[in-house]
Formats: C-alpha cells, structure tokens, sequence
C-alpha cells in the first residue's frame, strides 16, 4: 500500500486494472472442481443445515412386519421418524416426511415407493433416511443393517454414522452395511444419497423388546438422529 501512495493516481488504476485481469484468469479452486466432479445423484452439502427426508415405512393398511408384541412395524416406523424429526428440527435442520400418520402412499408395492421418492424430489433433500424393522423366515435373526448404494460415497458415510451410533446403543448386534443397489426400489431409484435403516427384527424376543420400549425408541432415535446431523457437520 505503501508504494502505491509514491505513485501517481492513474498508475495506481493500471496496476489495479492488471491485478483484476490476473485474478479473473486464475484456475477454479480445487473445491470447485470437485464439487463439479460430483455424480448428479450426490449434492455437497451446507455444514450444519440440510433437508433430510425422513420416510416411515409401510403405512395403513399395509402393515409391514408382525412383532412378537406390541406395535406393528408400520406404527413402530413412524414413532421413530416423528422422534427423528423432532431431533433435527431442534437442530436446525428442515425435515420433510413421506407421512405423520397411518395412510397409504399408493395403491401398489411399486407406486407407493416410487411416491416416496418423488416426495423427496419435491421436498429438494439432501438427504433420504427410510426407517424400517426386520423379520426372518425362522425367526431366527436379530440385530440391525443399513442398505444403500456403496457407490455413492454421501450414502455411504451417512450410512456409517448411523451405524457408529447405532451400534453405541448397544441393544443388539450389528449385522453391517448392505448393498442394496439390486435389491430395493428406494435405494436403486432414489435421487438423493439414501439409507434404508432396518432397526431390528420384531420376531426376536430380544429385539422387539427393546423397540417397543419407550426408552428403546427414544435411544435408537436420538442414534439416527445424531448420525445424521454428524454427516451433515462433516460435509
């Protein structure tokens, strides 16, 4: 600043006007490239704000899995994402939902989760959390997964977050991070980094206990919850 005040006023704007033209022609930033680098499906998200879409699996009179007792799956899913979303909006976080109450999303298997999806297109989210509970043929299984598409690296880190804090709830096993890209319509056609989060079987005494718990649903809501707003801050 100095030598510039030895110069005279219209050198000073030539030596301005070359420092303009120099910086227009320098490289887009590193970030930027790799922003643009990006597939569609992923966005890049703003540190501590996003809309994540919270879907509740099942509804009306599709009841999704039968528990041991207590709460059919489809009101178990609900809870849980009314809970969920009560986390995050505390947070500062604008959610959306497929539903807050027991109605159909469609009148069939493919409709009603292709409705889901087009929820969150519309809702413009960052994120697609799916809640859901598991069974087995045997009743033989316990524990939770996570399906998702491996491939899309949003997905999966939120899918590793979720599983960190669900796993630190220590209410049962954790059976790990599926690849679903061949096997669910809402991680295969979804248009946001999407994780299905099947919390545990309702025929296993141990499992359903604890989901059908008011203290349960609290702690495995405020784990998803949590992992969510982890991968939000992180991004």
């Amino acid at each position: 600043m100095k030598t510039l005040k030895r110069l005279g006023p219209a050198v000073v704007i030539v030596v301005l006007m070359l420092v303009g033209a120099s910086l227009q022609n320098q490289k887009p930033t590193a970030w930027i490239q790799e922003v643009r680098a990006l597939p569609s499906k992923q966005k890049v998200l703003p540190k501590a704000t996003a809309t994540v879409f919270l879907d509740a699996g099942h509804g009306a009179i599709d009841s999704g899995m039968i528990p041991v007792s207590g709460d059919y799956e489809k009101d178990v899913n609900l809870d849980l994402v009314l809970r969920i979303g009560e986390i995050l909006e505390a947070n500062s976080v604008e959610v959306s939902y497929s539903r807050t109450s027991d109605v159909p999303l469609g009148n069939s298997s493919v409709a009603d989760l292709q409705n889901r999806i087009d929820m969150s297109i519309a809702a413009n989210a960052e994120l697609f959390v799916s809640i859901h509970c598991n069974a087995s043929e045997q009743a033989t299984r316990s524990g939770f997964e996570i399906y998702t598409d491996p491939n899309d690296r949003i997905a999966y880190s939120l899918s590793e977050n979720i599983a960190e804090k669900l796993e630190s709830v220590d209410y049962t096993q954790n059976n790990g991070i599926i690849d679903a890209t061949e096997l669910l319509h809402l991680v295969v056609f979804a248009r946001v980094p999407t994780a299905l989060v099947e919390v545990g079987y309702l025929d296993n005494e141990s499992d359903n206990s604890f989901i059908q718990s008011e203290q349960g649903r609290q702690k495995i809501a405020e784990a998803i919850a949590n992992g969510i707003l982890t991968k939000i801050n992180e991004s």
